[in-house]
């Protein structure tokens, strides 16, 4: 920052020490030297191009302050998460604190667009799976809805972890040398948390597609209604253990 206020400075003082050169100088010598015409062209556009260099110069100066100026500025305080300890946070409040991190840490904006793209998935999978039920009239599945419920605030938790890691992050430093394995770190457990959420909403995908297949058979002669039942009972009882694993 000193430099570039020392340079600013500097060349300043030479295109005041080159405007009180050409202001002074001897103008009779150079009509004799060159004539008339060629002084009056000479001065002329010597006044224009040290105006031009003078504002270019300073234009340059002024961006290159401000570029310092915002470089040593310290960062944006990360958005604080105002959690109840005796409830585990929401989805709309981590979608909240999700968007605001968009602001202060670019480095992982990829992280925390898959982020969002999961808590948007899981929305649309409970949607789906309410529309299943009006229009089938379903009434006695609230097992499976309760389930992806209760997996929704598991992916909750680990999002909850993702952001502590964000908060971690200093956007100053994240690729100084001798950083790289700290913030390697915690890029990994960031990616570890997604890789978890992922496996959720497999699972849940799973879970709705055996769902409707139980639905569409269950009043069939064929087996398959007890199969699809079967395999629903089984991924609720995953979902569960990740449940309770996560908890």
């Amino acid at each position: 920052m000193k430099k570039s206020i020392y340079g600013g400075i500097l060349f300043n003082l030479a295109a005041i020490l080159l405007a009180a050169l050409l202001a002074f100088a001897d103008r009779t010598t150079l009509i004799i030297s060159i004539g008339i015409v060629a002084a009056n062209y000479l001065v002329t556009g010597g006044w224009v191009l040290l105006a031009i260099l003078f504002v270019a110069g300073n234009v340059v100066w002024v961006r290159s302050l401000l570029r310092k100026r915002r470089e040593l500025a310290p960062p944006e305080p990360p958005p604080v998460m105002e959690l109840d300890s005796s409830e585990p946070a929401g989805p709309e409040q981590i979608r909240r604190e999700l968007h605001s991190f968009r602001k202060v840490r670019p480095a992982l904006q990829d992280q925390i667009d898959a982020a969002i793209a999961q808590m948007d998935s899981m929305d649309r999978k409970q949607a789906k799976l309410r529309e299943l039920f009006r229009r089938n009239r379903i009434s006695s599945l609230g097992e499976v809805e309760t389930t992806i419920d209760d997996v929704e605030l598991c992916m909750c938790r680990n999002l909850v972890k993702l952001i502590n890691r964000m908060v971690l992050w200093d956007p100053l430093e994240w690729n100084k040398p001798g950083k790289e394995p700290i913030y390697a770190e915690h890029r990994a457990y960031i990616q570890k948390m997604l890789a978890k959420n992922d496996a959720i909403l497999s699972k849940c995908d799973i879970l709705l597609v055996e769902t409707v297949s139980y639905m569409d058979e269950k009043d069939s002669d064929m087996d398959s209604g007890q199969l699809h039942l079967d395999v629903m009972t089984e991924t609720i009882q995953s979902l569960r253990q990740i449940s309770r694993t996560e908890s």
